[in-house]
């Protein structure tokens, strides 16, 4: 008896999950994040696209997030394009949007991106899409 009560919990438990489970959920607000990444200078830690890790496509690129929703983007010193970037709560979530629209590199990282954890140093994000989750981690440099 007691492993059939067991069977049933474990049943319910399993099947009452669902994809809002999965949500990213994050008490930071919008101002914390913009006071974290404003007049910062950031680099890519992490990215992974359609399940493949395009990391070292950004090894020595920086993006200075500057006021007004302005980024700059850099290699080795020389400016490869402005865009912008904002945030946003959104269903509760708090989304780090951020566009290019020049170079085709950046144009990867384009996009709205949930905020998973974030400190002062460190921003974890995914975007989900049909196939695979995206992430991107920023490290403050």
């Amino acid at each position: 008896m007691k492993n059939l009560i067991y069977a049933f919990v474990l049943t319910f438990l399993l099947f009452s999950c669902d994809d809002e489970d999965k949500d990213p959920i994050l008490n930071a607000s919008e101002e914390e994040l913009v006071n974290t990444v404003e007049n910062s200078v950031w680099r890519i830690s992490l990215f992974i696209e359609d399940g493949k890790d395009e990391t070292s496509d950004y090894s020595g690129i920086t993006f200075n997030f500057l006021p007004a929703g302005k980024i700059e983007a850099f290699n080795g010193g020389q400016l490869m394009e402005e865009g912008t970037w904002k945030t946003l709560r959104d269903d509760g979530k708090l989304e780090f949007w951020i566009t290019f629209t020049q170079n085709e590199i950046l144009e990867e990282i384009s996009d709205d991106w949930y905020v998973l954890s974030m400190t002062a140093t460190k921003i974890e994000m995914e975007d989900d899409n049909d196939q695979f989750i995206d992430k991107l981690t920023l490290q403050k440099k």
